[in-house]
């Protein structure tokens, strides 16, 4: 019986992204969206289990988290500790000490840290997986050139809001809604491709 993308991506996201375990589910998942020919930019690694079932795929990835304790290593991968928005400068950082590596929007512990546009990075992906804690409409405006060639867009969103911001920039650079991948009470992922 074939294993549909909701339960991929179930597995994929809710144990491999917050560090439950490493199943064959997820690596199907990855292997489905992700090849050796792909240039990825993993934006919101945390603690990097998901990227590295990404740079088993891809020809390459950059990975990118503004929380100063991850730090990320893999043959094919070249990390940043640095946060992605619109504009470059510095920004807020959250930390959620009750998670002690997990970031969180509007939650005390605030920590100040560099950003970066996608744009100012000079690179050249063909797959964006954003995951970062209702800062994907910013990170996609600050890739204004970047996504010009960029093929395929994977994004978890938090509520409608982002949601929509982040559609009407998809729509508006000619990209497609290929998929809903999770529709639950905490996390949206949608696949969106040229």
């Amino acid at each position: 019986m074939p294993i549909d993308i909701k339960t991929l991506a179930y597995h994929a996201v809710n144990r491999i992204k917050y560090g439950k375990d490493k199943s064959e589910l997820s690596e199907k998942f990855i292997s489905r969206i992700v090849s050796k020919k792909d240039f990825v930019m993993d934006i919101g690694t945390n603690t990097g289990l998901m990227t590295k079932i990404i740079c088993k795929y891809a020809g390459f990835v950059y990975g990118f988290d503004p929380n100063p304790d991850i730090k990320i290593s893999a043959p094919n991968l070249i990390f940043f500790n640095c946060a992605l928005g619109a504009f470059n400068g510095e920004t807020s950082f959250y930390r959620n000490w009750k998670y002690s590596k997990s970031a969180t929007t509007k939650i005390q512990n605030e920590t100040k840290v560099k950003q970066r546009t996608i744009d100012s990075m000079l690179l050249s992906p063909s797959i964006l997986f954003i995951d970062a804690e209702d800062s994907e409409f910013n990170i996609l405006l600050g890739a204004t050139e970047t996504i010009k060639g960029v093929k395929k867009v994977l994004f978890e969103v938090h509520g409608e809001k982002s949601r929509l911001d982040c559609e009407e920039v998809l729509l508006f650079r000619g990209f497609l809604l290929k998929e809903k991948i999770i529709d639950n009470a905490n996390s949206k992922w949608e696949y969106w491709a040229m």
